[in-house]
């Protein structure tokens, strides 16, 4: 596997993006769990957050998968 070879771009970013976005939102989960809170931004949406590392996960398996076969 080439590193800068074209056919995995998409996969790569597929992967970076999922897990950038179950990493961030699941960092959040926990922040909050603690009970440290930001102090200029909203409250938390749980439910969204939640979905988020989902979709995160799915999303940066999928572009595992596909830069394993």
């Amino acid at each position: 596997m080439d590193l800068f070879d074209i056919n995995s771009l998409f996969p790569q970013l597929v992967l970076a993006l999922g897990a950038a976005l179950a990493g961030g939102n699941g960092l959040a989960l926990w922040h909050h769990r603690q009970g440290k809170r930001p102090e200029d931004l909203g409250e938390l949406r749980v439910g969204r957050a939640r979905w988020l590392v989902v979709v995160g996960l799915i999303m940066a398996g999928w572009g595992l998968a596909t830069l394993i076969t």
